[in-house]
């Protein structure tokens, strides 16, 4: 323990990870380039009603949820990198899809299926990270590999809204989001993976049978296997795991829920939808709401770019807990402070509105946009200490042949809440107002939080296989 301790710390930033990151960049870049405006695409192009919009957008969270279970277990078994090629290619076709389609059932279908690739991209891609980082230093590049999604997010909705400013052209949009696409799929191309555990590498192992009683020792071949297997499990203490073995019966039924869901981490999964929610309904109806209620025409940009910088600040902040392994702390920082600010980002507007005369003295604008921008940034700090704290946690009681359904695992709930929150959003918005649905995300956030505090927390601590983190 003392030699790994003096030993220097392996090499983060390698080739391969910043192409994986890179890559990663130029996934969501087309995503949310297109993301804040899709609400205002449907509704002047194709005259969609609220809850319809709703209906719409939420497809394709649904696809990417059916997706990704299954996208766990092909990581898990097939070769990431073909998985991931694969993967890629169809998540950029898809961007040509939207210019052909010229009625609102054609968009929502292809929409819709978009949602698959981009489910089982996201799974495949974060995979291909974890395996070419050095397990000395896995926990904190996974919590700087987020910072490539949040700086595509801080870039790329006020590069959308700006392109779309100046040229009034959805079509402009579409066109661009393909050609980052590919561009992302060329540079993973280039990525050459360092290893694999397969899964089914790990269930079907031949073990060395144990001498029978009074028959002597190992050969000297033997002993030396068994030397080196002992010294690599001491070094990479950090990392180990058991493989996994099948119980009684499992093996009949290669479709069962593990192969797809990691159950080991179910409340995980289950908290994570709440905060999904939340960040479903914000970045899909901010735009329309900011535009239609509180007369904010060009300040989607500046909040998606104020919750990036939040994001990425508290990515750098975090890295020094996430390095030493306080993810419980990280994750409980991170989810109260954003309730702080989704609390903020409704209550402001709804403050204003109740004070006597404060309209024309300025009042009630200045607090509106104060508690608006804040917010952004809040709940940004907040979000950046709590996925990677949440992810790491995921894949912490996983056994090392389960990464991509640990990883799948997570996502997916996060996009059930997400595609809860834009369908639920929608239509709360289109029957009590975005005000209702807005105080909704408070109420489902708090809800999430006041659980990780009760039960996961701790549900967590008992099944963690890895001594490093706590």
């Amino acid at each position: 323990m003392s030699n790994n301790d003096t030993a220097p710390m392996e090499r983060l930033w390698n080739r391969n990870y910043c192409k994986v990151m890179t890559a990663n960049f130029a996934l969501f870049f087309a995503f949310y380039v297109l993301t804040p405006l899709l609400p205002l695409y449907l509704s002047e192009h194709f005259g969609a009603t609220k809850d319809v919009i709703g209906l719409v957008l939420s497809g394709y969270t649904v696809t990417a949820l059916l997706f990704r279970p299954f996208s766990g277990y092909l990581v898990d078994t097939f070769p990431r990198k073909t998985v991931l090629m694969v993967c890629f290619t169809a998540f950029a076709i898809f961007f040509a899809g939207y210019l052909a389609a010229s009625t609102l059932l054609l968009f929502t279908i292809v929409r819709t299926l978009h949602g698959g690739p981009f489910g089982a991209l996201t799974v495949a891609n974060s995979t291909m990270a974890i395996d070419v980082l050095p397990s000395s230093r896995r926990t904190e590049g996974i919590g700087y590999y987020g910072l490539s999604n949040n700086l595509a997010m801080a870039i790329a909705p006020t590069v959308g809204i700006w392109l779309y400013h100046l040229s009034g052209s959805f079509e402009l949009l579409f066109w661009i989001a393909l050609a980052v696409a590919l561009a992302g799929l060329a540079v993973d191309g280039t990525t050459h993976q360092t290893h694999q555990t397969h899964q089914t590498h790990q269930t079907h192992q031949t073990h060395p049978r144990p001498l029978p009683a009074g028959r002597g020792v190992y050969t000297t071949s033997e002993e030396k296997i068994a030397a080196t297997r002992k010294e690599n499990n001491a070094a990479t203490r950090s990392n180990y795991s058991p493989p996994y073995r099948e119980g009684p019966g499992e093996g009949l039924s290669l479709l069962r829920l593990d192969r797809f869901f990691l159950l080991r981490g179910w409340l995980l999964g289950v908290n994570m939808l709440a905060f999904g929610f939340s960040f479903g309904v914000l970045s899909n109806y901010l735009a329309i709401y900011g535009k239609e209620e509180l007369g904010m025409t060009g300040g989607t940009g500046t909040y998606f770019m104020l919750c990036s910088l939040g994001l990425m600040v508290s990515r750098l902040l975090g890295s020094k807990a996430l390095r030493q392994g306080r993810l419980t702390h990280n994750a409980a920082e991170g989810m109260c402070i954003s309730l702080v600010g989704y609390t903020l980002f409704i209550a402001g507007p709804t403050l204003a509105a109740t004070i006597p005369g404060a309209s024309a003295a300025g009042l009630s604008s200045f607090i509106t946009h104060a508690s608006y921008y804040a917010s952004a940034l809040l709940i940004g700090l907040g979000n950046g200490h709590l996925w990677p704290a949440f992810q790491n946690m995921t894949i912490c009681v996983a056994h090392n042949n389960r990464r991509g359904t640990a990883n799948s695992t997570i996502l997916v709930s996060w996009d059930a809440g997400m595609g809860l929150g834009i369908l639920a959003g929608g239509v709360i918005a289109e029957t009590m107002g975005y005000a209702a649905a807005f105080w909704t995300v408070v109420m489902v956030n708090a809800a999430g939080v006041a659980t990780y505090f009760a039960w996961t927390r701790n549900f967590f601590l008992s099944r963690n296989l890895n001594d490093t983190v706590r």
